[in-house]
């Protein structure tokens, strides 16, 4: 088992049960599920059809949630059951009031909390935003759904925003076959077995798979909890399979305060799984799979602490714009702390864009795409005690002279960063600046960088350094920008350092001022 079990014991069930679902449709059962959507796992669940007769009707009625007809019928308060309109409860009840969610799937629920709301889920309790398809018609080698009318918003029609292998990232409708994700394609001819089309103009969804005796899903509603309430309280549910907007979130508190989101599983869902707002705590949830970000959004004074955040990014978004982990814009006092961040396509954790006074503290970042911590066009910040680890060696776009590090900071001013442990990343610890304009707080630039008492262990690559691309030398000479007193294990490269435009040895890096009381293995 892997080092994710520390998180908690129920936790590392749930991680479990999760990855095994795909073994259920004859995958292995590992610890190290894709974050993309496996062809071969969903075929087979179903070999795909050669063609023949067209609309024999099939129906896959076998499969359904088992809800008590009686209990949804019946008035239980403020005791929601599977079958129960959650949002019609929270309309009749004042603000403050706190609800029981039942155990069992709720499907199809949107709701806008009331301020000093509190939702408790009890073990088992699922929101899903999925509607079983159970009807289905077959046309030549396709087995096509019918009525399909959920269309929700898309951030654009620019494939500039998805990876080429993934060209239909931005729509946030999804589907599933016995809980495995197919691949959104953007043309019929594209379907094959694991990958399926949606007609929006003939209201269709098409895929290969034959559905016979499967659980088919496909994901409708845009969001499980969104509102401007404060102090809203969400504890204990599984969250999954919205259909959520990129840029969106699932759990979507932006337009709130001092909202508290702990303790769930937050899973295949398609924009972004958690997203904050001012004065947020997001605690110890296990959020994964998500389409576009795990967790991510602004807000001041946010706290994001103890969570598992892995294996997100599954559309196939690019990371130049926004995907992986962790995303954070326009803060003031955030913390993130003590999460483990894994598995992502993407960044672990990233700041971008006027983020100021940050403290980014004791989080694990193992084995991201991109980078381990990634902070960019902001400002004041502290990054320390961190652990990052493997992060880098997918870089999905042109790779930069200190790009996949473990940290990385960009044209970001007074970054301070001490007491990582950074090993065996693409880049150990780098910085770079460039011409990127100006901020709310003033120019985003390369100024008062410190790293200092972080072990680095490098066996290939760059161990530490700072680039250019704005014609100058001012980074390197007149900005304050300094490496003080780490500790280096090295391997047999010659040059594991990069300073004024050149890759040095560890006598030329000493040379110019830099870890000259720095310990070298």
């Amino acid at each position: 088992m892997s080092d994710s079990l520390e998180l908690g014991s129920w936790r590392a069930r749930i991680r479990i049960t999760v990855l095994c679902l795909a073994a259920l449709a004859g995958a292995a059962c590992t610890e190290e599920s894709p974050v993309a959507p496996d062809p071969e796992a969903v075929e087979a669940m179903g070999d795909s059809l050669a063609p023949g007769a067209e609309d024999s009707v099939i129906v896959t009625d076998s499969i359904g949630d088992g809800i008590d007809s009686t209990l949804a019928a019946a008035e239980t308060g403020t005791t929601i059951y599977p079958g129960q309109d959650i949002q019609a409860k929270v309309a009749s009840y004042p603000n403050g009031t706190t609800f029981t969610i039942k155990a069992g799937i709720h499907r199809l629920q949107s709701i806008a909390p009331k301020s000093g709301n509190k939702f408790i889920g009890e073990p088992g309790a699922i929101l899903s935003g999925a509607r079983l398809l159970t009807t289905f018609t077959r046309s030549g080698g396709y087995w096509v759904a019918s009525g399909q009318t959920q269309q929700n918003p898309i951030k654009t029609t620019s494939r500039n925003w998805c990876l080429p292998e993934y060209p239909g990232c931005y729509y946030p409708e999804q589907l599933f076959i016995n809980d495995v994700l197919l691949q959104h394609v953007t043309s019929l001819g594209a379907v094959a077995p694991g990958k399926w089309y949606f007609d929006y103009a003939a209201d269709k969804i098409y895929m290969a798979n034959d559905p016979t005796g499967k659980k088919v899903e496909t994901a409708v509603k845009a969001f499980a909890f969104k509102s401007s309430a404060s102090n809203v309280t969400i504890s204990g549910l599984i969250v999954e399979k919205y259909a959520t907007p990129p840029a969106s979130g699932t759990i979507d508190g932006a337009s709130g305060s001092g909202w508290i989101v702990k303790n769930n599983e937050v899973r295949y869902n398609h924009g972004k799984g958690i997203k904050t707002g001012g004065r947020m705590q997001v605690l110890d949830n296990y959020v994964h799979h998500q389409g576009q970000l795990g967790i991510a959004g602004g807000g001041n004074f946010v706290l994001v602490q103890g969570n598992e955040i892995a294996y997100n990014n599954a559309a196939g978004f690019t990371t130049g714009w926004e995907a992986g982990g962790s995303k954070f814009v326009f803060t003031d006092g955030l913390i993130v702390r003590d999460n483990f961040s894994h598995h992502n396509r993407g960044a672990g954790i990233h700041c971008d864009i006027d983020n100021i006074n940050a403290l980014i503290e004791g989080n694990r970042l193992e084995d991201n795409d991109w980078r381990g911590i990634f902070y960019e066009i902001s400002y004041k910040a502290v990054i320390r005690n961190n652990v990052a680890r493997r992060n880098g060696f997918k870089i999905p776009k042109t790779v930069g002279l200190v790009d996949g590090a473990g940290i990385l900071v960009s044209n970001s001013r007074d970054v301070e960063i001490y007491g990582n442990v950074v090993e065996n990343n693409r880049t150990g610890i780098g910085a770079y600046d460039s011409d990127r304009g100006s901020g709310k707080y003033g120019v985003y630039d390369l100024w008062n960088l410190n790293v200092h008492h972080n072990t680095v262990v490098q066996s290939t690559g760059r161990a530490a350094g700072v680039t250019q691309s704005i014609g100058t030398n001012a980074v390197f000479t007149s900005r304050n920008n300094r490496f003080t007193a780490n500790t280096y294990d090295l391997g047999s490269t010659a040059k594991y350092f990069r300073w004024m435009n050149a890759d040095l040895s560890t006598t030329q890096w000493k040379s110019y001022g830099q870890d000259v009381n720095g310990t070298f293995k």
